[in-house]
This record gives structure tokens, sequence and C-alpha cells, in this order.
């Protein structure tokens, strides 16, 4: 008897964050380059890739656990057929076959990418120059009077 493989899980939600903070992170990296001094350009450069990285990463690991979970399929797939091939004198052989091993997912190793994803952040907040603001200043606007 041969085992059936299930579908693996829907991570739909998940999915949806992932593409979440990769959209924002690369908002703030590419706008990045806008911004002032080279501080401001590097500050947002970090944040945008403190961003990007849980989410990058995250589906890169499911990509890697739905393709070894194909390739599993593949070779359930061919043990059955190859077993079939063979008949009921051959009962040794397809016992020596053995099945193939269902797939583990990928160790995501979650606490070195926050650790990373913070990392980043601190040394954004160290990069980024400090906004001065002052209790009196007030923004007004004056025109001039055209002849």
């Amino acid at each position: 008897m041969t085992p059936h493989a299930s579908a693996p899980p829907r991570k739909t939600l998940r999915r949806i964050l992932a593409f979440g903070t990769i959209s924002i992170g690369l908002l703030l990296f590419f706008t990045s380059f806008s911004m002032g001094g080279w501080r401001d350009t590097l500050g947002g450069i970090l944040m945008g890739s403190a961003l990007i990285l849980p989410g990058a990463w995250f589906l890169w690991a499911e990509k890697n656990d739905r393709d070894r979970f194909a390739a599993y399929e593949e070779k359930l797939r061919q043990h059955v057929y190859y077993s079939g091939l063979l008949g009921p004198e051959d009962q040794p052989v397809v016992s020596g076959m053995g099945t193939p091993e269902p797939p583990r997912p990928v160790n995501r190793r979650w606490g070195l990418i926050y650790l990373g994803s913070v990392a980043l952040f601190a040394l954004a907040a160290t990069v980024l120059p400090p906004t001065e603001t002052t209790a009196g200043e007030h923004t007004t606007v004056t025109s001039t009077p055209t002849p």
C-alpha cells in the first residue's frame, strides 16, 4: 500500500502580508534616493531592507516547500507506476523498493531573520539624522504683490 500525498495548507493571509511588507519595503527603498542627504538615503535603504527581509524570506521558504512537495508527489507517482508493472510473484521486489519519504518543511530560522530585521531597523535609526523642531517655529506663507 502506498501513502497518498496531501496538499500543503494554503497560507493566503501570510502571503498577502509578505507581499505587503515587500511592497512597503520597496517603496521605502526606492523613495529613499529622492531624499535630501546621504544619511537620509542610507537610512531609507536600511529601513526598506528591514521590511523586505521577512517577507522575502517567507516567500522563498514557501516556494522551496512547494518544489520539494512537487518532487515528492512525482516520486510517489513513479513508485505507484513501477509497482503496478510488477506481478504478484515479484512481491519481494515491490517491498524492497520502499516508499518515498514525505518532505519536511524548510527550517525557517525565524529567530535569525527577526534579529537581522531588528538590527537593520536599529542601524537605520542611528544613521538617520535627528529632526530638529523648536516650539516657536511656524511656517508662514508670504506673497509679494505683483505690479
